[in-house]
C-alpha cells in the first residue's frame, strides 16, 4: 500500500492508518503461549468421543424433511443412501441403512435431508412445523426420531405429574 492510497482510505484531514512492522522474531514470539499471569488455557483432547448419541431438536417441513441435517451427517450417511424406517411404540421412528428387513423405505435427499414419508408422518401424527427430537448414534448406525410431545410426556411422567 502506498502513501497516496493510505490518504485515500483515511480521507482528507484524517490521520493516516499506521501499519506496524513485525519482524520475524516478534511474530514467533506472538504465537508462543503466554507464560505470565492470566487465564489458564485448557488442553483439548485430540479426538472427540463419538460413541455417545447426539441429540438434536428440529422441525418437520411440509414435505416431511427434517430441517436439521446434522444428525444425518453425524451418523455418516450421505445423499442417495437408502434407509428403512420402522415405527415403535410411542410412536418412535427408527431409521437405519436398508438391511433387507420390511419397513418403509426412503433415501437421503440430494441436499442431505432425511425425508419422512407421508404415511409414516400420518401414523405418528406429525404435521408441518412439529418439532421432533432426533438422537443419532454413529456406532449403531441409526437415528431415533420422536415427536416433542413424547419427550414432554416422558418428562411429565418422570416428575410424577398428572397430564
Amino acid at each position: 500500500m502506498t502513501a497516496s492510497t493510505d490518504r485515500q482510505l483515511a480521507g482528507p484531514g484524517l490521520p493516516r492508518p499506521r501499519h506496524p512492522k513485525i519482524s520475524p522474531t516478534k511474530l514467533s514470539d506472538a504465537t508462543s503461549p503466554p507464560t505470565g499471569p492470566g487465564l489458564p488455557v485448557p488442553v483439548l483432547p485430540d479426538k472427540v468421543c463419538r460413541s455417545a448419541p447426539r441429540l438434536v431438536v428440529t422441525t418437520v417441513d411440509r414435505d416431511g424433511r427434517l430441517a436439521d441435517r446434522t444428525p444425518v451427517t453425524d451418523v455418516g450417511w450421505s445423499p442417495g443412501d437408502t434407509l428403512e424406517l420402522h415405527t415403535r411404540a410411542g410412536p418412535v421412528i427408527v431409521a437405519r441403512i436398508g438391511q433387507g428387513r420390511a419397513g418403509t423405505r426412503t433415501s437421503i435427499t440430494g441436499r442431505g435431508h432425511l425425508r419422512l414419508p407421508l404415511q409414516l408422518r400420518r401414523h405418528c401424527d406429525l404435521v408441518t412445523g412439529d418439532r421432533v427430537a432426533v438422537a443419532g448414534h454413529r456406532q449403531a448406525g441409526e437415528l431415533i426420531i420422536m415427536a416433542a410431545s413424547i419427550v414432554a410426556d416422558f418428562i411429565t411422567a418422570h416428575r410424577g405429574e398428572d397430564p
